[in-house]
């Protein structure tokens, strides 16, 4: 395992027709996947890979779908032997406008991060438009081993996320985003790991993103950073093997 996609969803509909394909195109280039599943049919479908080499599942909900994918309860207490983390959750103020959905959504946080620190578990965030609120929550949660998932915020608090003990995510539309491309300058590789949110953020806006298209951002860092594709891979894939003890 060359790279690690840590944020992918391979149970979505999008993969429903080629679903072994894309996990095997991954294999084939040496990329591990960890699949984020947000409800008992996502989980469903993909159990049957857990096994396989390289292949990792993580439980969570989507911070601001409150029916659909509601925080899975009684599928986070039956597997949490099987997964490698908590997510993704947290919270998204893009989509949530009203108070009272803003404060379902830090409920349902909190909550979930009692249920990771229960079972010694790292979380992956979610934190769209409320960087600096999901921050708040971690820190004085005292939330120790967390991935912050295509951080939207400044770079100042990237930084922050950096210095209470964070990774910082960078998806695979680092090829386009400014933003990205910034992080991906000015952070240290050893606060980095990558992701493709698959099927989205891919590097080319419009299609469908796979795991496979990791390699492509860790060459895009590389040349950012002006350093080798090889020492972005062997040090990203560390900073997740250690945070997912994998």
């Amino acid at each position: 395992m060359k790279l690690i996609d840590t944020h992918a969803h391979i149970d979505f509909p999008e993969f429903y027709r080629n679903r072994k394909d894309v996990i095997a195109r991954a294999a084939k280039e040496g990329v591990g996947i960890i699949n984020s599943c947000l409800n008992q049919a996502g989980f469903e479908k993909l159990n049957e890979f857990r096994g396989a080499k390289d292949f990792f599942l993580m439980i969570g909900c989507c911070p601001y779908r409150f029916e659909e994918y509601a925080p899975q309860w009684s599928l986070l207490r039956d597997n949490a032997h099987k997964i490698i983390g908590v997510g993704e959750i947290g919270l998204d103020y893009h989509w949530v406008k009203d108070q009272e959905g803003r404060d379902m959504e830090k409920e349902n946080l909190l909550k979930l991060l009692g249920f990771a620190r229960e079972h010694d578990k790292p979380v992956l965030i979610h934190s769209r438009n409320a960087e600096k609120n999901a921050l708040d929550i971690l820190e004085s949660e005292r939330v120790e081993k967390a991935v912050m998932h295509c951080f939207s915020g400044t770079l100042e608090e990237a930084e922050r996320a950096i210095d209470l003990g964070y990774l910082v995510s960078i998806p695979t539309n680092v090829a386009t985003s400014k933003q990205k491309k910034e992080f991906a300058a000015k952070l240290p590789l050893e606060s980095l790991v990558l992701e493709t949110d698959a099927p989205y953020l891919a590097p080319e806006p419009g299609t469908v993103n796979e795991p496979a298209n990791i390699i492509r951002s860790a060459h895009k860092i590389a040349e950012l950073k002006m350093i080798s594709f090889e020492e972005v891979a062997k040090q990203t894939t560390k900073n997740a093997r250690e945070m997912f003890h994998i």
